[in-house]
C-alpha cells in the first residue's frame, strides 16, 4: 500500500461507530465487568459510555412512572365507565320497564280480539249448529209423510 492510501481517513477511520440496541450494551458491560466473556485484549468502555448506559436506566425509570401514572388514569376511567354504564343501565331498564308495559298492553288487546274472535267463531258454529238441527227436525217430518205417500 502506498502511504496516501494508508492515510485516507475513508478506508481507515479513527474511529468505528456500530448501531448496537442498549440491552445489549448493557449485556455485554455487565458479562465484560463480572468476568464471564473472554477477550485476547480487555475491550475499553468509556466512561461516557457508562454514563449513557445509566442514563438510559434513568429514563427507563421516568417511562415506568408515566406507564404507573397511565395505569391510574385507566383505572380512574374505567371507574367512570362502570357509572355511566350503570346510569344508562338504570334508563334501559326504565325503557325496558315500558317496553314491556307496551308490550302486555299489546298482548292484552291482542288476547281481547282473540277473545272476540273466538266468540264470533262459537257464535257462528252455534248458529251452523241451529241450521243443522233445523234440518233434521224437517227431514224428520218428512219422512213419515213421504212413507205415507208410498
Amino acid at each position: 500500500m502506498f502511504p496516501w492510501q494508508c492515510n485516507n481517513k475513508k478506508w481507515f477511520p479513527d474511529w468505528i461507530y456500530y448501531d448496537i440496541p442498549i440491552t445489549e450494551i448493557r449485556k455485554l458491560i455487565n458479562a465484560i465487568d463480572k468476568e464471564q466473556t473472554v477477550f485476547n485484549y480487555p475491550p475499553f468502555i468509556s466512561e461516557e459510555l457508562r454514563k449513557l448506559v445509566v442514563l438510559s436506566d434513568d429514563d427507563n425509570n421516568k417511562l415506568e412512572k408515566k406507564i404507573d401514572q397511565l395505569t391510574k388514569q385507566n383505572v380512574e376511567l374505567k371507574q367512570q365507565i362502570e357509572c355511566i354504564i350503570n346510569y344508562i343501565g338504570v334508563e334501559q331498564d326504565n325503557k325496558e320497564e315500558k317496553d314491556n308495559e307496551e308490550v302486555q298492553d299489546n298482548e292484552k288487546v291482542q288476547d281481547n280480539e282473540e277473545e272476540k274472535d273466538n266468540e264470533e267463531v262459537q257464535d257462528n258454529k252455534e248458529e251452523q249448529d241451529n241450521k243443522l238441527e233445523m234440518q233434521k227436525e224437517q227431514t224428520k217430518e218428512e219422512l213419515p209423510k213421504q212413507n205415507i205417500g208410498l
